[in-house]
């Protein structure tokens, strides 16, 4: 499910930037869902963080530190791309 949503959100974010790039009418819609789908985002990754400490409280390390380490990568997935740097000649 996690992968799913990596998914849909980079194609709006792909398609979001495209549509700011044309100056499409459209680019509001597309940001409004990139908004929706960065919150089921960050709540998928809310949920592994409390899925991983009910593993932990119950001895299951190996499955804690799955979850722990999905949160993380769905957290980092959150964050805005650095800047590119272009060239200069």
């Amino acid at each position: 499910m996690s992968h799913d949503l990596l998914a849909e959100l980079a194609g709006y974010r792909n398609e979001l930037a495209g549509a700011k790039a044309r100056g499409s009418a459209r680019a509001d819609d597309i940001a409004a869902e990139v908004k929706r789908v960065t919150a089921a985002v960050a709540e998928r990754a809310a949920d592994l963080t409390a899925e991983a400490k009910t593993h932990q409280d119950a001895g299951r390390d190996v499955a804690a530190v799955a979850a722990l380490s999905e949160a993380r990568r769905l957290r980092e997935a959150l964050r805005p791309a650095p800047a590119r740097k272009t060239g200069g000649k």
